[in-house]
């Protein structure tokens, strides 16, 4: 397969797919992301539809985990687009983080 027949996001699909909906991951982001700093992060797999329960089920992971976070503003970032799935938006990974102390 040429690169140029891959999703954008596939880059993004082999590094954080088997993180995808799983535990809350701390330190610095690829520098591509353009988040500096140590962060607590989680990679949502799933419709931007979802969004909304995503970001409630960040907020309990990051106060469950022990690495830390929610000590600054909080972002996301859309690592696939939905035209990147246009058959399945259920695949699409977003970034949610946020700041460690």
């Amino acid at each position: 397969m040429e690169w140029m027949e891959l999703r954008p996001c596939e880059k993004y699909h082999q590094l954080f797919d088997h993180l995808a909906n799983g535990p809350i991951q701390a330190g610095e982001l690829p520098p591509e992301l353009r988040v500096i700093g140590n962060t607590a992060w989680w990679v949502y797999r799933g419709s931007h539809d979802g969004m909304g329960a995503a970001w409630g089920e960040f907020g309990r992971r990051v106060q469950a985990a022990t690495v830390g976070g929610g000590s600054g503003p909080m972002g996301d970032i859309y690592l696939c687009d939905p035209n990147d799935h246009p058959d399945s938006w259920e695949e699409m990974l977003t970034m949610l983080w946020s700041p460690r102390s």
